[in-house]
């Protein structure tokens, strides 16, 4: 039984990073992995988990709005008292 492993260059490839920013998630452990020797490999089961943890959900709160200058603000528009 043969299983597929793909480098550290090729998941910098998939998700448009560089090199460097894989071998760095790999270091600090927030992407699972295989060490092999000194290379870094994935299987296909670590590439689902990392595309979950680069998923990012859907929001169904309304979006924050910017709050309006007041009138009652001492300091005027520009932060100093008019």
């Amino acid at each position: 039984m043969s299983a597929t492993h793909l480098t550290d260059r090729d998941l910098a490839d998939r998700y448009g990073k560089s090199l460097w920013f894989v071998q760095s998630q790999c270091r600090t452990k927030a992407w699972p992995h295989l060490r092999v020797g000194k290379a870094i490999r994935f299987t296909e089961a670590h590439v689902e988990a990392i595309d979950a943890l680069l998923e990012v959900p859907v929001s169904t709160e309304p979006a924050p709005t910017t709050p309006q200058p007041s009138d009652e603000n001492p300091w005027g528009r520009k932060g100093r008292k008019s």
